[in-house]
């Protein structure tokens, strides 16, 4: 991770930007398992950053009512069927 961030502080020196003149989205993925090849994506989370601070105004979550198969995910995040059939997209 450290790598990415000394990555990314240099190119943003490269084009004469500093952290605080930038905008980020932070990006969270549920996943019913580690494989992308197999597994499905249960729920995303995003939230902007700017100028090193959090803007929660700007978070939002959506959960994917469309999954086939939940497995022995839920015990990682905590989203279960009934959350599914209540919150889905």
């Amino acid at each position: 991770m450290q790598k990415l961030v000394q990555k990314a502080l240099r190119y943003l020196k490269a084009k004469g930007k500093s952290l605080n003149e930038v905008e980020f989205v932070v990006l969270d993925l549920e996943l019913t398992g580690l494989d992308f090849k197999v597994h499905e994506i249960v729920s995303a989370a995003w939230v902007t950053m700017r100028s090193d601070r959090i803007q929660l105004k700007s978070a939002r979550h959506i959960i994917n009512s469309d999954v086939k198969q939940l497995e022995q995910s839920p015990v990682y995040h905590g989203i279960d069927e009934q959350t599914l059939n209540e919150g889905g997209l």
